[in-house]
């Protein structure tokens, strides 16, 4: 899993979108906006408004997927781009994160959120004209809801999981795995997301468990230690068992997240 999976090429789109839209342009009054859908699953809007206006931009997910959203607003005077304050909502119009992000294609910042099927909103806050997008992919995964229902996982082969919005906040994801050989394990942990998650281990040389790490938007990898000295150190066999779930600090946070491990 790529750290830009969705990202990819979002900046070349919206440039060759604004050159098109500022020509065509017109005032609309409507505060509620369908996205429209483009080639590659890329969702647009843009809007022009006589006054600062909270717009709502629909966007209908047909599969639970992951998505990246970027834009910018437009200065009408000076025709330069500056940062979009976006916020994501479900139908009912409910915030879905703790709070706004600010986004801007120029300079390549996105947002990254997990959903689930369902119709949600992209709120902008308080802009008279700019350019939205959203990359939309789906994903196929599956994971335990609890420590028995633990979905195995085979040495070598990433798995992926999704904290879509809107969950619980005491959602987890469970993942086991067999070590037959005692070596030194290698997890590697990789997160596209809008806020942190938190994974543990348990099994055999931790049966108390053990905290790896905090991860938002990057890439972890843990080893094998022994807890008195801190290094690395040969695994027990036996069964061992891998949690996700949201930290304390991000209880809404969603996203996209994947899981590899073996031994070496």
């Amino acid at each position: 899993m790529n750290g830009k999976i969705l990202q990819k090429g979002l900046k070349a789109l919206l440039a060759s979108l604004v050159l098109v839209m500022l020509a065509g342009m017109t005032s609309m009054a409507d505060e509620y906006v369908n996205m429209t859908k483009g080639e590659d699953n890329v969702y647009t809007s843009y809007g022009e408004y006589e006054t600062y206006s909270d717009i709502y931009n629909k966007l209908v997910i047909k599969k639970p997927s992951v998505i990246a959203v970027t834009g910018y607003c437009i200065y009408t005077s000076s025709n330069t781009h500056s940062s979009l304050r976006v916020t994501l909502m479900n139908s009912k119009l409910k915030a879905l994160e703790e709070s706004s992000n600010f986004v801007n294609a120029d300079t390549e910042k996105y947002v990254t959120y997990a959903l689930k099927k369902g119709t949600y909103y992209i709120k902008v806050t308080s802009e008279k004209k700019f350019v939205l997008a959203a990359a939309v992919q789906a994903v196929s995964e599956k994971s335990g809801t609890s420590k028995k229902k633990a979905v195995t996982i085979k040495s070598g082969k990433a798995v992926k999981g999704l904290m879509c919005a809107g969950e619980k906040a005491s959602k987890a994801d469970w993942y086991k795995f067999k070590v037959t050989k005692s070596k030194v394990l290698k997890l590697t942990i990789e997160v596209n997301s809008n806020g942190y998650f938190e994974y543990y281990i348990y099994g055999p040389s931790y049966p108390k468990g053990a905290r790896l790490g905090s991860l938002k938007d990057q890439k972890g990898t843990y080893y094998s230690i022994n807890l008195r000295t801190n290094k690395k150190a040969k695994i027990k066999t036996g069964t061992y068992y891998i949690k996700a779930v949201r930290t304390s600090s991000s209880p809404k946070s969603s996203g996209l997240y994947s899981v590899k491990w073996k031994l070496s």
